[in-house]
């Protein structure tokens, strides 16, 4: 049994008399501020500065401090400990009697006796993604760490636990009729009733009880008292009067929460209970309890006793083994309790019929659960368990059983004596294979999705209705025997045929994401409303399907489909019919005249025509997308108005300017999307005839001019960029715009009018805009801008969040970007981040996107400090000597580091907002090449394309498709909801923030390293929304029609909200030409003497890899370049301009990480010849301390000349003539590709060169073996003498 007791100093002194005192005056004297303030008697040893405890802890890794805060206060001081330095010790040296740990999550636990503070820092540090042993020492060191892990000496002014579940008070009450008068009373307020005692002590007895459920709580004016409130219940009506207003709050607050609950019923879960007070007690007759999320624990096993058998210590009520005396309670949760074994004493409660111990770490169930006989529902889910004792069959009542996200390699045996067993969940295991004899007779529901299956559930069982065996590995199902199957879940397995015969009642059938050619439903599944085969290798759809009269939805996308069947639109209940991605090139002409379709879906087919009588007769269709055919008009319409009830028309990338005047019909439109139609003029009739349009998108298309869309009193959303707009239109209305995009166009000034509402606006790639004197300030600051490429922006006007993009001097890559708030957002939640040119580092780059799902907050943090925090990271990182054996290890800790570091600072935010985020460092060798280091937290995705093929770089945080995420998930208790959301809340198990969500959600990210080289044509980063939708084929398609990176961003941000993206979306492409990299990052050669050249060759050494860049130098050459690595103390603060850093490892040349972003453009620094022409960085470069602003104001190297808008042609199809803009548009980029080499300085030799060297000289070593010449001799011998020189400076 754990231990439960722990002596204290008492509690306060109004423990024992429950009236409290006026806290309004001040506040209340805790018994442990009566002493000395215990930081005045610190050990001397904590006066130590940072430096000097960083030396102490360097001498061993079991040492370490933990800070700890006095109470209600951001004052705090560091104790030295060690690993088995205890709690008793830790509050003796800082003269408390209590020590609490604060957790993120909002919990608070008390630190015991026998705990050992320091390795429960060390612990919870690790759980965020910590290895290094001295980093987890710095980190307990620092103050920052208070709002995710900190510890107080004593409760803080607000902490009483007990105040949380119950509120005790001695106040005056009466019964509100003629008759009765004030007394003073000890009274009770527990869970839903209010206990009132006969006297003011509560040691008097139970005078009443009143049912607050359904009673009415109000203020009562009394004569006599000031502050009084008034319960009327159906049974009683009583006053309250209390000494104070603030007393008389929280019991109206209390009161007020429990008058809808249950008054049998608790929920005390999120307390930070060890143990219930004592007059939780008074409700003998709870029948359900809520217990989940506290650090509840049994009693000591046995107390002390005389000789007489007496106990010598009372032992208090409160722990898990008095719960056996609410002698009805039939419902108990004790999930995520920190549980390493069952607690034997629940098995004393025989009243449970409901017992929730999920999310704990129990490894095995006891014998004595035979006791539970009154059980129907068990939930086992998020634990340690393999097994389940024999003793489990007694459980007759049993009817749900949940075992889910535990360790079974096979379904239990005992499982099959459970003769009332209807709903088995045993997902989420390693279970391979189900035993044939496995029968469970009454079985109902069973849940086997994410095992790993290799075959299906083939037994025979009458009953069984619902069966889910998705993500497993299944090649084939046999489901004949499963006459009564009502749902079946096949998907992400390897299944090639599915076949349903005799199954009347079948009603559901998902088996999307498998390999499936061949399709047999028998015309007898009448009941069939919801087929999904989506994601799979069929060619065709047998024509029985259309004789399943009841079928609703079919969803077919993602096949092969080159026909549907010819009745499809006859079927009289079908409303949604999906079939994207396919090979149509026609559909059934033949249309129902009471046709039901709602929504249909074919976009990214080869369609060039509708049936004719299609919008005439699917009079109830509302969504209808076309997007990526082949498409260049529309059928007529219904003549009656009724029937013309579409909502939302998807069109985008067809040649659809003739059939305007069809569309114009619509008079129910909300959603249009006409972008790359070829377009040369919309008629202003057309938005006066839809004057419900609330989005417009007219991007890519050919428009000159455009006429007022604001007509459309709802609109919000307006999209025009690639055209050839001069300037905006004249907008009447802006009150309701909510997002606008007009990039890539030839706007040359922004209109005086108030855009005081918009969330979004984008001008990018307007070359003539130019701002006019009072420049953009009339805008909102509060909306996110882009402005790249506005050579004419009045800089010092522009607000702080503006984005101007710099391009980078060297021309190794070229970037743009695109984002849009989704339909269904009130603002842009993601955010970009492009340093063309890293502060110090001119040569490299880094790109991150933050995507916070429903918030802005925590995004705007992780932007503004992202930057400073990654160069700080980087040059910790570097300043690390590590031995060879680890260096690879050690080579990418920065990244880590990087997000673990934006994740503490969070702070306040990050208790409730969290944000993924992918980033992306070109870093540069010495050799010339450059490196790709990428990390990522989330859902977004990285990829790199090369020679044609998409390599990821990401790891998708998302434990339903990722088995090794899934694994880990497990390992912090955690377990995926029917809809793999992360404990029912998240979707996806690692993010930066979201303290609340932990352990089970972390913002440890998956780092990757690979070399980049000439094959190597872009990385693509984009959120989760973006990959949803498009495909890494479809990527590279249009990234190979249109080259300018801008340019396809956009394209591609459109194509995935044509295909139906709702959300927040953002999408950031750089282009990569790497062709001549080793000219423009290498190092500078040195001058030789013809001597000294006919020694090289006769060395013939070549191409050595990652080190200096021609390793056959004079003497002289090679001693100036050692000579710039040695530390002088100025070079510490000035390092040479354009010159490289240390690294501490060699290049990591395979691999790959996970990823995801979101963000807006920044560039800085510029390039080394331009803006640091003296050849010096001050240290404020190194580790900038200014604001986003500041760096924005920074020095631009030269900007792209002319860069107008474009007119982006159609997929698939004869392009539109395009504009002189384009073609200039096109040259300057082309022109940025052969950007000429700024002239750089010599770079010091890294740490990764020595290792390199050493591993060359091994090479030369066995090739001039004793025959090689005597200039091979001496050339070796110095190239020796130089590496261990080079290894001196490095250890110095």
């Amino acid at each position: 049994m754990e231990k439960a007791w722990t002596p204290t100093l008492g509690s306060a002194w109004w423990a024992s008399t429950p009236n409290l005192p006026d806290t309004s005056k001040s506040r209340p004297l805790h018994k442990k501020d009566v002493s000395i303030n215990f930081y005045e008697y610190a050990d001397s040893a904590q006066e130590n500065n940072e430096e000097s405890l960083s030396s102490w802890m360097g001498q061993d890794p079991r040492r370490g401090v933990i800070r700890v805060y006095q109470p209600d206060s951001s004052y705090s001081e560091v104790v030295q400990c060690t690993l088995d330095t205890e709690g008793d010790e830790v509050m003796g040296r800082c003269l408390v009697a209590e020590l609490y740990i604060h957790y993120g999550t909002g919990l608070v636990r008390q630190v015991h006796v026998w705990d050992k503070p320091l390795q429960m820092q060390n612990e919870f540090l690790k759980s965020l993604g910590f290895s290094n042993m001295r980093r987890i020492q710095k980190e307990g060191m620092r103050k920052d760490l208070a709002p995710l892990f900190k510890f107080v000496a004593g409760k803080e002014y607000g902490q009483n636990i007990q105040d949380t579940i119950q509120l005790t008070c001695i106040i005056n009450i009466k019964e509100l009729d003629a008759l009765s008068y004030w007394s003073k009373r000890f009274s009770v307020l527990c869970g839903a009733r209010l206990f009132v005692f006969s006297t003011s002590k509560p040691s008097g007895k139970l005078s009443y009880v009143v049912d607050l459920s359904g009673s009415t709580i109000a203020e009562y004016n009394s004569k006599k008292y000031l502050f009084c409130l008034k319960i009327i219940s159906p049974k009683k009506q009583i006053a309250l009067a209390f000494d104070t207003r603030f007393n008389m709050s929280r019991w109206i607050e209390r009161a007020s929460q429990v008058v809808s609950s249950h008054p049998l019923e608790i929920n005390v879960s999120g307390c930070s209970l060890q143990k219930l007070p004592k007059y939780f007690f008074l409700n003998a007759h709870m029948t359900a309890i809520n217990l989940s999320h506290n650090f509840m624990v049994e009693a000591i096993e046995e107390a002390e006793r005389d000789s007489d058998g007496r106990e010598l210590i009372e032992q208090d009520i409160g722990w898990i083994d008095d719960l056996s005396l609410f002698h009805n309670l039939a419902s108990l949760s004790l999930s995520n309790n920190e549980f390493y074994h069952f607690p034997i004493a629940l098995c004393r409660i025989s009243t449970l019929e409901e017992l929730d111990l999920s999310c704990n770490s129990i490894e095995v169930i006891p014998q004595e659960i035979q006791y539970l006989s009154k059980l129907t529902t068990l939930l086992l889910h998020a634990n340690k368990l393999n097994s389940l004792p024999i003793s489990i069959t007694e459980l007759k009542s049993l009817q749900t059983l949940v075992i889910a996200f535990n360790h079974f390699g096979e379904l239990p045996i005992v499982l099959q004596d459970l003769p009332s067993l209807a709903i088995l969940v045993a997902s989420g295991n390693m279970i391979s294979s189900i035993p044939k004899d496995f029968d469970i007779k009454n079985l109902q529901l069973l849940d086997l999705r994410l095992n790993k299956l290799t075959a299906g559930f083939s037994q025979a069982n009458n009953l069984l209705s619902k069966l889910n065996v998705r993500g497993n590995s299944i090649t084939e199902i046999d489901v004949k025997n499963l006459e009564h199957l009502q749902y079946l879940n096949c998907a992400d397995n390897d299944l090639s045929l599915i076949t349903l015969g005799n199954h009347p009642q079948m009603q559901i059938l998902v088996a999307r994401n498998n390999s499936i050619t061949q399709l047999e439903i028998s015309s007898l599944c009448k009941q069939l409303t919801s087929i999904d085969l989506s994601q799979n290798d069929l060619t065709s759809i047998p024509d029985n399907l259309c004789d399943l009269t009841s079928l609703e939805k079919l969803n077919v996308s993602g096949n092969r489909l080159n026909r549907l069947p010819t009745m499809i639109f006859l079927m009289p209940q079908l409303k949604v019919l999906k079939a994207a991605r396919n090979d149509l090139e026609t559909l059934p002409i033949r249309i129902g005249e009471t046709c039901a379709l709602q929504q249909l879906d074919i976009h990214g087919n080869h369609v060039s025509s509708l049936p004719a009588q299609l919008l005439f007769r699917a009079t109830r269709l509302q969504v209808l997308n076309i997007s990526s055919n082949k498409l260049t008009s529309l059928p007529i319409l219904s003549p009656n108005d009724e029937g013309r009830s579409l909502v939302e028309l998807y069109a985008s990338d067809n040649q659809l300017e003739p059939a305007l005047n069809i569309i114009a019909g619509f008079s129910k439109l909300k959603v249009l999307h006409l972008a790359y139609n070829g377009i040369t003029n919309i008629p202003a009739s057309l938005f006066r005839s839809l004057r419900d349009l609330e989005y417009i998108n007219l991007s890519g298309n050919q428009l000159e001019t455009l006429s007022d869309p604001t007509i459309c009193s709802s609109l919000k959303y307006l999209l025009i960029h690639n055209n050839r707009l001069s300037a905006l239109p004249t907008f009447s209305n802006t009150e309701t715009l909510h997002a606008l995009d007009a990039s890539c166009n030839l706007i040359t000034e922004i209109p005086k009018q108030e855009f005081r509402k918009l969330a979004h606006l984008d001008l990018s790639a307007n070359p003539s805009l130019m701002s006019k004197s009072g420049g953009i300030t009339y805008l909102n600051n509060r909306t996110s801008y882009c402005f790249e490429g506005i050579d004419g922006l009045n800089k010092p006007t522009v607000p702080d969040n503006v984005d101007v993009t710099m391009t980078t001097p060297h021309g190794n890559w070229t970037v743009g970007s695109a984002e849009f708030i989704g339909i269904s957002s009130n603002e842009l939640c993601t955010a970009q981040l492009k340093v063309m040119s890293l502060p110090g580092y001119p040569k490299e780059a880094i790109f991150a996107l933050m995507d916070g799902g429903v918030s802005l907050n925590a995004v705007k943090l992780i932007k503004m400090k992202l930057l400073p925090t990654f160069i700080e990271e980087m040059k910790n990182n570097l300043s690390v000597k590590v031995d060879s054996s680890s260096r690879m290890k050690h080579f990418l800790q920065y990244l880590s580091h990087t997000f673990l570091s934006l994740h503490r600072s969070l702070g306040d935010v990050g208790r409730k907002y969290g944000s993924s985020m992918v980033l992306c460092h070109i870093q540069a060798q010495q050799n010339g090449l450059y490196n790709l280091n990428v990390s990522n937290t989330g859902l977004g995705e990285a990829v790199l394309f090369r020679k044609g093929k998409g390599i990821p770089l990401t790891t998708p945080h998302q434990p339903a498709t990722n088995d090794d995420e899934r694994r880990k998930l497990v390992g912090r208790k955690g377990f995926l909801s029917q809809d793999d959301r992360v404990n029912s809340s998240c979707a996806t198990s690692r993010l930066l923030g979201c303290y609340h969500l932990a352990p089970q959600v972390i913002p440890a990210p998956s780092s990757s390293s690979l070399e980049l080289g000439v094959a190597d044509e872009y990385i693509v980063i984009g959120s989760d929304s973006f990959w949803k939708h498009l495909t890494h084929e479809q990527v590279l398609g249009e990234l190979n029609r249109y080259p300018v990176p801008t340019e396809a961003a956009k394209r591609l941000r459109d194509m995935a909200v044509s295909y139906g993206c709702r959300g927040d979306i953002s999408v950031l492409i750089i282009k990569l030409a790497l062709g001549n990299q080793r000219q423009s990052v290498a190092a500078p050669s040195v001058q030789k003497t013809g001597e000294e050249e006919a020694a090289d060759d006769d060395l013939e050494i070549t191409n050595i890899d990652d080190l200096l860049s021609d390793i056959e130098e004079e003497e002289e050459g090679v001693a100036n370049s050692i000579a710039m690595s040695k530390p002088k103390k100025q070079s510490r603060r000035r390092p040479q301009s354009g010159g490289g850093r240390p690294h501490s490892g060699g290049p990591m040349r395979h691999g790959h990480s996970s990823s995801e972003s979101s963000g807006e453009d920044m560039a800085v620094g510029g390039g080394g010849g331009r803006q640091h022409a003296s050849g010096h960085h001050s240290e404020a470069s190194m580790v900038p301390a200014y604001s986003e602003g500041e760096l924005l104001a920074s020095p631009a190297p030269p900007q792209v000349k002319d860069y107008p808008s474009v007119t982006l042609p159609r997929n698939n199809k004869p392009s539109a003539p395009r504009n002189q803009g384009y073609e200039a548009l096109k040259t300057s980029f082309e022109q940025t590709q052969s950007v000429p080499e700024l002239a750089s300085s010599p770079e010091p030799i890294g740490t990764h060169q020595l290792v390199q060297l050493n591993n060359r000289l091994s090479e030369l070593s066995e090739e001039m073996h004793s025959g090689q010449s005597g200039k091979q001799a001496n050339r070796l011998s110095y190239v020796k003498r130089s590496y261990q020189q080079l290894s001196n400076e490095e250890d110095n």
